[in-house]
């Protein structure tokens, strides 16, 4: 028993051994020198040399490089040298994750009594060199080849085996585009308060995530309703709870009222989808049509002004862009705000003056016109900043952004260069009006 433990630990510390023809200089990489074992196949003959590629093999793991592909073989080698291969017991270790004695490594005995959360890469040869080396404290991870063992624990190859040791549930994944990301789904919690520490977490595993607005007093019972439904959707969704404080949750951007709590949010893809009075029944439900990709997306929509018609600088709305859009015979000019943004407050009277003047001169041509990003939502739209503004070209619609200095003079040209009617206003302006400017 003393020799498996010790000949364990050995083999979980022994460096990498690489076969092949190609000669490899191991101190030749950019951070370090690899550690690793390199084998000669040229001068030693080995059972496992291969003529067309490099072998890499480790604890029992084999990845197989093209001799052209040797530009990844540090990170594989570094990758090999990071994780640990699985314990060659883990199908029983996760069929029985309960209290053992155990003299095994540590690690392993918190995982085999179930109290560390664990995942295991499972990847192949194309798929080794798209994981990026990471630590967390709250996880072991383990690297594997193996697809028999993969297919033991019912887990795709590729794919990620995982465990949350905290609400002892089983992950079994297909890869996203960053491993890590499958990671943050195993770890964070199916359904749980979001707090403005946790909230990045959830961007982390890349996953839907659904946002319930609640009171305290009834999230301990709603909680406990919709942890279930939650459960089925583990590898998909992420639930996170909003306390709500009306000094705090401003409800009306998502288009609920405080009347209508508790209520479910989802943002993905520029676009809300919206659940009022949760209930187990409604919330499966959502949930089921979420995922069929039936759901109708919520859009906000401020008011019109009564007077709209009469300005010249318009203020426009979801439910009316539509209007403006089909209109294609004109430019028009899109100012993306917010009314807490001290430079949109600035640049309305220059705005104003603008849009009189092309009304006054232009105005079958053109239109001018503002959206608050606050009541509204507009999808369509690439919006990093307030303000951000747009001309959309008649005839053709395409957006162009405007990232130019806010002046009078370089607006009116960038409408003339860029707009589909070529508008040139300073040869309409009188010589007031051009010292006015």
């Amino acid at each position: 028993m003393i020799f498996f433990i010790l000949f364990f630990t050995f083999l979980q510390t022994e460096t990498p051994n690489i076969y092949s023809y190609k000669q490899i200089n191991l101190d030749n990489t950019k951070d370090e020198p690899l550690k690793a074992n390199f084998f000669d196949c040229k001068n030693t003959k080995h059972e496992k040399c291969d003529e067309n590629n490099i072998l890499i093999e480790h604890l029992g793991r084999t990845f197989t490089l093209k001799p052209e592909n040797e530009k990844v073989l540090p990170s594989i080698v570094s990758l090999l040298n990071k994780y640990k291969a699985p314990p060659q017991n883990i199908k029983e270790i996760v069929e029985n994750l309960t209290s053992l004695e155990s003299k095994e490594d540590p690690e392993i005995v918190s995982i085999r009594s179930g109290a560390r959360s664990f995942a295991i890469y499972f990847v192949d040869s194309n798929e080794v060199d798209k994981i990026t080396p990471s630590t967390l404290p709250n996880i072991s991870i383990f690297l594997s080849s193996d697809k028999k063992l993969a297919e033991t624990l019912d887990t795709p190859f590729p794919g990620i085996y995982g465990f949350n040791a905290s609400e002892r549930t089983h992950y079994r994944m297909k890869p996203t585009e960053s491993y890590l990301s499958n990671i943050y789904t195993i770890l964070i919690p199916i359904l749980e308060e979001v707090t403005s520490e946790t909230i990045k977490h959830y961007e982390l595993c890349q996953l839907p995530v659904f946002y319930i607005f609640v009171s305290q007093k009834d999230s301990e019972s709603l909680m406990k309703d919709l942890k279930p439904i939650f459960l089925k959707y583990k590898e998909k969704a992420k639930g996170a709870v909003v306390f709500y404080k009306q000094e705090k949750t401003n409800l009306k951007h998502f288009g609920i009222s405080e009347e209508q709590l508790p209520a479910m949010i989802n943002l993905t893809n520029k676009k809300k989808y919206k659940q009022v009075g949760l209930t187990k029944e409604n919330t499966e439900n959502f949930l089921e049509n979420y995922f069929s990709e039936s759901l109708t997306p919520y859009e906000a929509s401020g008011e019109v002004p009564e007077d709209n018609s009469k300005r010249n600088l318009k203020v426009i709305v979801r439910n009316d862009y539509k209007k403006y859009y089909e209109d294609i015979k004109k430019d028009i000019i899109i100012v993306f705000h917010s009314p807490y943004c001290r430079y949109c407050v600035e640049l309305k009277p220059l705005l104003e003056k603008l849009a009189d003047l092309y009304n006054k001169y232009a105005s079958k041509k053109i239109v001018i016109g503002t959206i608050d990003m606050v009541d509204n939502d507009m999808p369509e739209f690439t919006i990093h900043g307030f303000p951000t503004i747009y001309l959309l070209k008649g005839k053709t619609r395409e957006a162009i952004l405007f990232d130019q200095q806010r002046s009078f003079n370089n607006f009116i040209e960038f409408i003339h260069q860029n707009g589909y009617n070529k508008i040139n206003l300073n040869k309409y302006l009188d010589k007031k009006e051009k010292e006015d400017l």
